[in-house]
């Protein structure tokens, strides 16, 4: 990409990717597993986004602010695209002309309720204003969380630079459920398809119908939370903490006896399932997969956490010695895996317990080491399974950071551990994102 006008025409766009990556404070506040994002990443990744939705369009000419991978003033931004500009009128002086900033908003640093996504144009321009407020529309359509408005602002970007001009904050960085979306591909292409809605409109300009596979228009997903909790979203942090988020609808497991080892699969999105041993290999803990009971009760004669997911979709986690212990609801349960619980927050008397599960002495030892761990997670309030995979961390640690403090930070309304160490992997987009160390297993969660 280049500091240049890509191409003639009479349309001209200038995209900012606000702030730098060494802006200091312009960042994420720490995720649970310490790692954080910095904004100019989620800001340039939209730009980039942006400029290739727009490069099918003849008519339009396209300048980016800075393309260097190191910070670059705003001072210099704005003497860069005011020079680009006064070169461009003065070859097209009827052409109209553009900026847009992108950005990832922040209240205070801190984790909090603050939400939604704005628009901003400088307060006493209302050329400026009509055109924020049609990128505001188009943007709020495609990320579909709450609507801030559209606001005046004495924003340098938008105040210095010579064309007409609107900031975007798209999501905020401060609020833990927003930010885990900033950090996805899906939302950042849906934030640049808003944008380039947005610019069609304001331009008169009607939309091509391409091809996406040429286009890179790969996804058409609106981030309502209706709308996230039907679709297989990825996430992955830069410490190694991998989630995939999926509606239970889409749970499957798979069962593998005699399988020597895992590298052979072939799943879109995967991980490793239930507790198992013995010769020949069985679940040493409850399993049930597609209404199928592999085993009522764990290997060790005491109640154990299960994940369960009944035939109408719903989800619950249960402390059972036998899955005969559900009663008639046994006849109505689809999948069922049994672990470690680590949290259930719809159980008050609930409380973490290797012990009580059967998991003591040097197997309890085994299991709660600092290794790769599984997780099993459900989060109520959007309805969604979570398949988690975590390099090196311990299940319960009184000095470090652990795989419970993880799922609570997570806001987990419940989750149970699956076996681990070199057992754990995870294949997302059909790839191993986290790769075991290739033995065979017993058991597979994969999403149908």
């Amino acid at each position: 990409m280049r500091n240049e006008v890509i191409k003639m025409g009479k349309y001209w766009i200038a995209l900012d990717d606000g702030h730098g990556i060494d802006t200091a404070g312009k960042r994420t506040p720490y995720f649970e597993d310490g790692s954080y994002m910095i904004e100019n990443e989620f800001n340039n990744s939209v730009i980039n986004k942006v400029y290739d939705l727009l490069k099918f369009y003849n008519e339009i000419d396209v300048f980016l602010t800075k393309s260097e991978k190191y910070d670059v003033s705003l001072d210099e931004r704005i003497r860069r695209v005011n020079t680009a500009y006064d070169n461009y009128n003065k070859k097209f002086p009827n052409s109209k002309c553009v900026l847009v900033s992108v950005h990832a908003n922040a209240f205070n640093g801190i984790w909090g309720i603050q939400n939604g996504t704005s628009t901003h144009y400088y307060p006493t321009n209302m050329i400026d204003k009509a055109f924020a407020e049609i990128i505001n529309k188009n943007l709020v359509s495609k990320t579909g969380l709450r609507n801030r408005g559209n606001t005046g602002n004495d924003f340098q970007i938008i105040r210095d630079c010579k064309m007409t001009a609107c900031l975007c904050e798209c999501a905020f960085m401060d609020n833990l459920k927003e930010a885990k979306l900033l950090l996805t591909d899906e939302f950042r292409q849906a934030c640049a398809e808003g944008i380039v809605n947005g610019l069609l409109e304001y331009f008169g300009i009607s939309k091509i119908e391409k091809n996406k596979q040429n286009s890179g228009e790969k996804y058409e997903y609106n981030f309502s939370e209706a709308q996230i909790n039907n679709k297989v979203i990825y996430s992955e942090t830069s410490n190694g903490s991998r989630q995939i988020f999926l509606p239970p609808e889409k749970v499957n497991i798979d069962v593998y006896p005699n399988l020597k080892s895992n590298n052979t699969f072939k799943y879109e999105y995967a991980i490793n399932a239930t507790f198992f041993g013995g010769n020949p290999v069985y679940s040493t803990s409850p399993l049930i997969v597609d209404g199928k009971v592999y085993r009522w009760g764990s290997n060790y004669d005491k109640p154990q956490s299960c994940f369960i997911i009944y035939s109408d979709n719903s989800v619950d986690m249960k402390r059972l010695k036998s899955v005969s212990d559900l009663g008639n609801n046994l006849y109505s349960v689809k999948h069922l895996i049994g672990g470690i619980g680590l949290i259930n927050n719809k159980d008050k008397n609930f409380k973490y317990d290797l012990t009580s599960e059967g998991f003591d002495g040097s197997i309890g030892i085994g299991v709660s080491r600092k290794c790769n761990k599984t997780v099993l997670a459900y989060i109520e309030n959007t309805n969604q399974v979570v398949f988690l995979t975590r390099p090196n961390i311990y299940h319960s640690h009184p000095q470090e950071y652990d795989l419970i403090k993880l799922c609570k930070d997570c806001e987990y309304t419940f989750a149970v551990a699956l076996d681990g160490g070199g057992s754990t992997f995870m294949i997302a987009d059909e790839e191993y994102k986290l790769k075991g160390d290739g033995r065979g297993i017993y058991s597979v969660l994969f999403c149908e």
